[in-house]
This record gives structure tokens, C-alpha cells and sequence, in this order.
């Protein structure tokens, strides 16, 4: 080997053996959390396919309607929760935050709309995916929501009323900023994962059915079961 060779070498070895950069382990996370919440809002698909099959058969304008009126009861929800919360009720603002994140996914299904790939949402999306906790003014993040859900619901009143504006693209606007503010929502409320979270949550869920374990169902990943419930 001659001495060309032999440098050539060393560099490729050294280039094999150095650590990851900071910046290089960030970005590997930052993909990792957006493969992990494509896999979820997939699967939030396949959820309401089977077992919410009543609203999939409406118009995509009746299930837009449908999910803008839920996020909104869900705001007095949160309310309620944090007005008790003085007496340390954070475990139900917690499930209202969570049943708030899928119902935006729900939505964000219906009009095409990748959360994955929202700007400025990278630290957050890490945060939820890995379940690192970050205290937040929960007043502040709450009055955003509802004023968040507000907006949605004009764009939804201005597209039954036919007005001359963009509803879709208001829409997807503040879809995108409420789906920012429950990620930060739930951060400020719990360490736990959104996987494990949306697991326990959609088992409670899809449990109800008669037909579970017959059902694909969202902790089998709907992979189908050929022997059925074991019955």
C-alpha cells in the first residue's frame, strides 16, 4: 500500500468511526418523530374506516362540520378541567388534550393534510413522540385553543354560508395552528408518549365494539386476526 493509499484509508476509517455531529443527531430525530406521527395519522384513518364508518360515509363538508363542533366542546372541556385543577385535575385536561389531538388528525384526514410536515412544529413534534415534558402557561395555551377553534369554526360557517372567501385554505390554516397548540398542550400535561397514549385511548375506544377481535384493531396495528376472537 503506498502512502496515498494508506491516508486514504485512515480517512475512511476515521470518517466511519466519528460520532454524529449534534446537528446530524437532531435531524435523525426530527425524521424519526415525522415517520412516527405519518405511522399514527395513518392509523388514525384506519380507526375511524372500521369502527367510526358512520362518519365516513358523510360528505367531507359534514365531517369537517362534525370535527370543528367536537373540537369545540372540547374547549368548554378543557375549561372545565383546568378550572378544577386547583384541586390537581390535570390527568382529565390530559384526556380532553389527547381526544383533542385526535380529532384533528381525524380532520387533517379528511382534507389531505400532513401534520407531519407542519413548519416551525419540529421541538414540539420531538417532544411528544419521545414524551419529554416542557412546563407551559396552560392559560395562555388554552385561551390560544379556543381562540384557534374560533377561527375554524368561522371558516366552517363561511363555507355552509357560501361567503366569498377561501374556506379550505382557512381551514387547513388553523387546523395546523391548533394541532401546534395541543402538541405544546401536551407537553405542559404529561410525560407520556403520544403512541402509548393514543394505544390505552383507542383500546377504550374500539373495546366497545361487539366485533372486537374480530376487528383489525389500533394495537394490532389493524393487521387482521384469521381466527377471529377466540371465541
Amino acid at each position: 500500500m503506498n502512502a496515498h493509499d494508506s491516508a486514504t484509508a485512515t480517512t475512511a476509517t476515521t470518517a466511519t468511526t466519528a460520532k454524529p455531529s449534534k446537528s446530524s443527531k437532531a435531524t435523525l430525530a426530527i425524521s424519526n418523530a415525522k415517520d412516527s406521527l405519518y405511522s399514527l395519522q395513518f392509523k388514525q384513518q384506519r380507526h375511524d374506516e372500521i369502527y367510526n364508518a358512520n362518519l365516513c360515509a358523510l360528505s367531507k363538508k359534514a365531517r369537517v362540520t362534525h370535527y370543528a363542533l367536537q373540537l369545540s366542546k372540547f374547549a368548554g372541556e378543557m375549561a372545565e378541567a383546568m378550572v378544577a385543577a386547583e384541586t390537581d385535575n390535570q390527568p382529565a385536561l390530559a384526556a380532553t388534550v389527547l381526544d383533542a389531538m385526535i380529532t384533528v388528525m381525524s380532520t387533517a384526514n379528511v382534507l389531505n393534510v400532513p401534520l407531519w410536515d407542519i413548519q416551525a412544529a419540529d421541538e414540539d413534534l420531538v417532544g411528544v413522540v419521545r414524551g419529554t415534558p416542557q412546563p407551559a402557561n396552560l392559560q395562555v395555551i388554552a385561551i390560544s385553543y379556543v381562540i384557534a377553534v374560533g377561527k375554524l369554526a368561522k371558516a366552517v360557517e363561511a363555507l355552509e354560508q357560501l361567503e366569498a372567501k377561501d374556506s379550505r385554505t382557512a381551514i387547513e390554516k388553523t387546523l395546523c395552528s391548533t394541532w401546534l397548540l395541543l402538541m405544546r398542550f401536551w407537553r405542559a400535561v404529561s410525560d407520556q408518549t403520544i403512541s402509548e397514549a393514543l394505544k390505552r385511548r383507542m383500546y377504550s375506544l374500539e373495546s366497545n365494539s361487539i366485533f372486537y377481535g374480530t376487528y383489525p384493531s389500533y394495537d394490532k396495528d389493524y393487521q387482521v386476526n384469521p381466527d377471529g376472537p377466540g371465541l
